[in-house]
């Protein structure tokens, strides 16, 4: 009886006026390292890391104390009788274990405010100073240390979520935010 009129646009697009870029593909904030889409993508599959909370966190730092047990030096909360490549003794180290929190709430923060990109941008700036100041000779190598185990550890809590679509989102998100954190 009624005939559906035929759009001429794919699908996904209805949205859209016809040459218009699709709302996924469109740049949120030219400072921001991700797209609508690639943000839906970070922030969904990263409820699941953070859910893991302040374990995904304590598995990040005890890969990292693992390679560079000579890290321990710039934190300056842990007791200086802590062996850091014994990781029952950081397990059971509750300084560690708080410090490991913050990090994992600073790392859900980083994703929720990309809706907000000027608090984004200035909790990095805050983030960057903060490093600077406390951790002597902080630079770039330390923030790639911590990128490296990030993605890893990403990997082992997302598993077949962490696809390569995934990857690559992740990859390009978190090497900024670190880079970021470095300073550059």
């Amino acid at each position: 009886m009624f005939k559906k009129k035929k759009s001429k646009q794919p699908p996904g697009d209805l949205n859209n006026k016809p040459g218009e870029v699709p709302l996924a593909q469109r740049i949120i904030d030219p400072r921001l390292p991700v797209n609508h889409g690639e943000r839906f993508t970070l922030q969904k599959t990263w409820k699941a890391m953070s859910r893991k909370g302040t374990d995904a966190a304590l598995a990040i730092f005890l890969r990292i104390f693992k390679e560079h047990p000579e890290y321990k030096s710039h934190f300056k909360c842990l007791p200086p009788s802590l062996d850091v490549t014994d990781e029952d003794q950081l397990r059971d180290c509750d300084a560690f274990v708080e410090h490991a929190g913050v990090v994992m709430g600073a790392l859900d923060d980083a994703v929720s405010k990309l809706d907000t990109p000027d608090e984004y941008m200035e909790s990095l700036k805050e983030l960057r100073i903060f490093h600077q100041s406390h951790v002597s000779g902080f630079n770039k190598t330390y923030t790639q240390v911590f990128y490296k185990h990030l993605l890893i550890v990403c990997e082992d809590v997302l598993e077949e979520r962490y696809n390569d679509k995934v990857r690559g989102i992740y990859t390009k998100y978190w090497e900024f935010y670190t880079n970021q954190v470095a300073g550059e």
